[in-house]
């Protein structure tokens, strides 16, 4: 027995679903449409299959080859125009020398094909339409048969006045051979419009044979969603990937379903799948392979294919996420979004019911999406963010981005020259250290691997080994899954922004050459350089003072590149150490920054328990740190810098130190008694780094040339523990009476959306029309209004739609009232009416 399986369907109402495939290869259940058709063919003894192709004929052919592991034997037949569905058949009649069916690959059914082949043998039928009742038949071919089953009307797509029968088409036809003749070569000829209204003209031995059973033509994007529903509800017998466990619970292999997360049946979850703590699970759920669900995501009545990614907080309702894509924190999608292959939609992003995204769209933080995303590109406003560039491995940071990247930054150093690469240990950055330096070498570059190591070390190496560059890669403890790749100049500093954007703009354009086979880069491989710092900072220590103090500290989960350093150099300072841990979880290289805060109280009572002079915690780059007093009392933020900016001042090195424009006003409190002076820089990574630089330049410190650790405590938080260490040994102090020295600070922070496009205009007007009246406006980075008794600061976040505002004054109540006064200023402002 033969079939013909037709599958030239372009799918045009499924897009964005079918864009880069034919309809028949949109997966239900994570399986192909007409893998489920073929299923049915085998399980009712027909295996010689005929498959009629047209659009990307090769995403069919690849996947089902010429034998399946079922049985079935495939024949393929290509149309170079579209032939319409009987001509797409009659293009086939080579292989037709016997009764066939014909059978769409885009359609869901369980019907009794034996049974209509059964019924066209006893009528000595030319042709047999299947038919099957349909509750709404409008959508659908209408057949009329009498009480022996011959047809004698039919009804293309009637208006309900015209509805005289409720059976339809379902495009299941038994056919004989000599049924070809009639139908023409070459040309557009269809079934239902052409074939059988001609075969019932002539009067042709033409019959419907009305069967029960399920069937749905999958014609729309709501028909596709309703599909997975009815394979939940067992409406249609099928093959599924993965056994039903209990009643409406189907989970595949290798599925790992944290404790505390929520499942409403039916639902299914394919293999490799990952659903993490407070994750709600509604019903009606289909989860395809390699899902990744992060904590209180939320989904229901929706459908996911393979390799999405569900961050923290984001909801999905009655959507369709195609394969690749990334819903970021707090993200959401509701009844009957579709959002095609690979795109990401950022933080708190909401696509709005029936909104259609293609594939590769980028939907940028805070948008509110109502209207259909089709051409363009909405990819991220540029590459570096205001600290490198960050991304999700194999998300928006792929292997081959970094290799690029890395070859862009050999060829805008000038080729052959050195670079130093280093990063942490967790797995992601150890992958794009490898990619990266890989490209490296392809531009032509002698990289210096420093292995795994901290961001301070990385910048140390690039000016003692006289490189032109540096790169160093790490996780990110405040976007927990994300990796940054951090570009640092000749001098151990963040690159400048122009050099940002002349490395961007290479990257983006790939036009730059690179290396002869002959001038390829080499590797130099240096070990324990983490050494060579470190004897570097003891050096401007006094050792046996903080030796004799015989210090006792509580060191919070450190990642294990940071342990390995801290451990040793610590202990050889005649430290007590406790390193403390969650319960259960040990040495994880990628820390998330919210287990930090889950788990301060703790930190805090293991302090005072311990009888610990101080605890911390630094972030895996080792550039931030959070500080402990013996009393358990956390010391973070500005009261931090603050303590930061009290040990510069005393250290009596120099007089000047710098803070950014939206740090506390404390730090001219403390270098007024200090007899020190504070220069302000913008809050920009480089541009605070420069205006330290250029104080150490006047002072004739080596720091004036590039990085020295001891000048640059605010991104070395390894110096700046042992420098607290140090002034506390020699001043016999504790750190809670040191803390004593630093006035009380009441600064306070909110943030407010803003879209990007508005962004200028509330700039705009603000100048013009600040609340209240200011004594001094200052725009350095944003803008800063000075009152009597306070001050407030609107800065543009540059990489999120939104504005930060800060706030502060002589109590806590003008810090919260400036602050809050300047944020409904920008609400109001976003008003278009205001203009």
């Amino acid at each position: 027995m033969k079939a013909v399986i037709m599958a030239g369907g372009e799918g045009a109402r499924l897009r964005p679903l079918t864009c880069d495939r034919p309809k028949p290869m949109v997966p239900l259940m994570e399986k192909p449409m007409m893998e489920y058709i073929v299923e049915l063919l085998v399980e009712h003894n027909i295996h010689n299959l005929a498959v009629t192709l047209q659009y990307l004929p090769e995403n069919i052919m690849d996947y089902f080859g010429e034998r399946s592991p079922l049985g079935a034997n495939f024949t393929y037949f290509l149309e170079e125009e579209p032939l319409g569905t009987a001509g797409s058949v009659k293009n086939a009649a080579a292989f037709l020398d016997e009764t066939f069916l014909v059978i769409s690959g885009d359609c869901l059914t369980d019907i009794n094909l034996s049974e209509a082949l059964e019924f066209h043998r006893k009528k000595n039928a030319l042709a047999t339409i299947i038919l099957t009742p349909q509750e709404n038949p409008l959508e659908y071919g209408v057949v009329m048969v009498n009480d022996e089953g011959r047809i004698i009307r039919f009804l293309e797509k009637p208006r309900w006045g015209e509805v005289f029968s409720d059976t339809v088409n379902t495009g299941i036809y038994v056919l004989e051979p000599e049924v070809l003749q009639y139908i023409p070569s070459n040309k557009k000829y269809d079934f239902s419009k052409d074939l059988f209204p001609l075969l019932l003209e002539k009067g042709e031995p033409l019959f419907g044979c009305v069967l029960s059973g399920y069937w749905c033509d999958i014609g729309s994007l709501e028909q596709y969603r309703y599909a997975h529903y009815d394979i939940l509800d067992k409406k249609v017998k099928v093959k599924l990937p993965a056994e039903e466990e209990e009643e409406g619970v189907w989970i595949a292999e290798d599925v790992y379903i944290a404790p505390g997360a929520r499942l409403m049946p039916p639902f299914f979850i394919n293999k490799g799948t990952y659903i993490d703590t407070k994750s709600s699970i509604g019903e009606y759920t289909v989860l395809g392979s390699y899902n990744y669900l992060s904590e209180k995501v939320s989904t229901k009545r929706s459908i996911t294919w393979s390799r999405v990614t569900l961050q923290k907080n984001s909801i999905i309702r009655g959507s369709i996420l195609a394969s690749g894509v990334r819903m970021e924190m707090g993200s959401a999608a509701y009844e009957g979004a579709v959002v095609g292959d690979g795109s990401i939609i950022e933080r708190k992003a909401t696509i709005k019911p029936g909104i259609k995204i293609w594939p590769y769209k980028r939907i940028e933080s805070g948008a509110v999406v109502n209207s259909n995303l089709i051409w363009g590109n909405l990819f991220r406003r540029s590459l570096f963010g205001a600290d490198g560039v960050r991304g999700e491995l194999n998300g928006d940071l792929t292997l081959e981005s970094a290799l690029r990247m890395g070859s862009a930054f050999a060829f805008m150093l000038g080729g052959s020259v050195p670079v130093v690469i280093g990063g942490d240990t967790w797995g992601p950055s150890q992958l794009l250290r490898k990619a990266v330096t890989v490209g490296l070498l392809a531009g032509g570059a002698e990289v210096i691997d420093i292995g795994e190591t901290i961001a301070p070390v990385m910048r140390i190496a690039v000016t003692s080994l006289q490189a032109e560059g540096g790169i160093y890669i790490h996780s990110c403890s405040s976007n927990y899954g994300y990796s940054a790749i951090r570009f640092f100049d000749k001098e151990g500093l963040n690159l400048p922004h122009s050099r940002e954007r002349n490395l961007e703009q290479l990257y983006l354009r790939d036009d730059f050459p690179r290396a002869r086979k002959d001038k390829l880069g080499y590797l130099k491989v240096i070990n324990d350089y983490n050494k060579i710092y470190a004897q570097m900072i003891l050096k401007d220590l006094s050792l046996q003072s903080i030796k004799e103090a015989n210090f006792s500290l509580l060191v919070a989960f450190p990642p294990p590149h940071l342990q390995d350093f801290l451990v040793p150099l610590l202990q050889e300072l005649n430290c007590n150490l406790i390193v403390y841990y969650p319960p259960a979880r040990t040495k994880l290289a990628c820390w998330k920054e919210d287990d930090f805060y889950c788990h301060k109280n703790e930190i805090a009572r293991g302090i005072v328990r311990g009888e610990v002079d101080l605890g911390f915690w630094m972030d895996p780059s080792a550039e931030k740190m959070v500080l402990f007093d013996e009393e358990g009392n956390e010391i973070s933020g500005e009261l931090y810098q603050a303590l930061l900016s009290l040990l510069i001042l005393q250290s009596g090195k120099t007089p000047m130190l710098v803070q950014p424009i939206s740090a506390s006003w404390i730090h001219e409190e403390l270098a007024r008694k200090n007899r020190g002076i504070v220069l302000r820089s913008k809050t920009f990574p480089r541009h605070f780094q420069e205006k330290i630089k250029e104080i150490n330049k006047n002072s004739g410190t080596l720091a004036g040339r590039g990085y020295l650790p001891a000048e640059f405590l605010q991104i070395d938080a390894v110096t700046s523990l042992l420098k607290i260490l140090d002034a506390l040994a020699q001043g016999g102090k504790s750190l809670s009476t040191f803390l004593k020295e630093i006035p009380g600070i009441n600064l306070r922070q909110k943030e407010i959306a803003c879209p990007w496009g508005q962004k200028g205009r509330v700039m705009r007007r603000l100048i013009q029309e600040g609340p209240g009246k200011a004594e001094k406006i200052e725009m350095i980075d944003g803008l800063k209004f000075y009152y009597p008794d306070g001050w407030a600061l609107v800065l543009p976040d540059p990489e999120k739609p939104s504005y930060r505002i800060y706030g502060e004054g002589f109590t806590e109540e003008i810090a919260e009232s400036l602050t809050d006064i300047f944020a409904e200023k920008v609400k109001s402002l976003q008003d278009p009416g205001t203009d």
